[in-house]
């Protein structure tokens, strides 16, 4: 399973994503104010421009109705970032600034699914950042591109593997339920031979399990996999039929 997980989306997700790291460095690069430079001193935020300062939400964010931080969609901000480090936060001027984060003074505030998200900077924190140091990080992430597409494919593999293995610890349970299904029909068997039974009786939920995830459809049926194997407990554990000697002997 975990090998047709990885084939899957070798194809599918792994390009799209690679795509996307390789482009995210430029445009933000692009997107940086030339005039802005922000120095955080001590946890202390201040920059060299007029606040308050907008940085607006750029129109392929507000236009992409797949996009969401936070639960949030970008199409509802009229700004992405709003600096203004000489106020006192209030929840009325972040709402007012129509934004979906605000740089304070000590703080980074984000809408977070129609809630304020705030996090404090920590009084340790010491960096400088204008459009020159961006460039040159943005420079050194691109280097290390050339990994990203093994990285992404080993990752989705390792995430596969323990996935798919996580049903045999899910299985010190499941063998419990077959176990009590088997006393229901009144069949003498050990917990350790009821979770030999579970290793056969779950292959169809593995197989199911991410066939079901890429459509979208495991999460909307709670305790599925709990259900197929619950179902196919009672259909296949029965009682062997009795044996006669004459029936024996031929």
């Amino acid at each position: 399973m975990a090998v047709i997980i990885t084939g899957v989306l070798s194809f599918t997700f792994v390009p799209k994503a690679k795509v996307f790291i390789e482009t995210l460095g430029p445009k933000i690069v692009s997107g940086y104010p030339e005039e802005l430079a922000i120095t955080v001193d001590k946890g202390k935020v201040s920059t060299n421009v007029e606040e308050p300062y907008y940085i607006r939400m750029p129109e392929s964010l507000k236009s992409n109705d797949d996009f969401d931080v936070n639960g949030e969609k970008m199409e509802k901000f009229e700004n992405l970032l709003v600096i203004d480090t000489k106020s006192n936060f209030s929840v009325e001027q972040f709402l007012s600034y129509k934004t979906f984060a605000l740089l304070t003074e000590n703080a980074l505030v984000t809408a977070n699914n129609e809630q304020i998200s705030i996090q404090p900077i920590d009084s340790n924190v010491d960096f400088y950042l204008d459009k020159t140091v961006l460039a040159m990080y943005a420079g050194k992430l691109q280097s290390f591109m050339k990994f990203v597409t093994p990285v992404l494919i080993v990752g989705i593999f390792v995430g596969g593997f323990l996935l798919s293995t996580s049903k045999l610890l899910y299985l010190l349970l499941g063998a419990l339920i077959i176990w009590l299904i088997a006393k229901i029909k009144k069949m003498d068997i050990k917990y350790s031979k009821a979770y030999q039974l579970g290793l056969h009786l779950m292959t169809l939920g593995v197989i199911l399990s991410p066939i079901l995830m890429f459509l979208g459809i495991s999460g909307k049926i709670p305790f599925l996999f709990t259900i197929i194997l619950v179902v196919l407990a009672m259909v296949n554990l029965k009682k062997p039929d009795p044996v006669s000697p004459m029936s024996a002997i031929q």
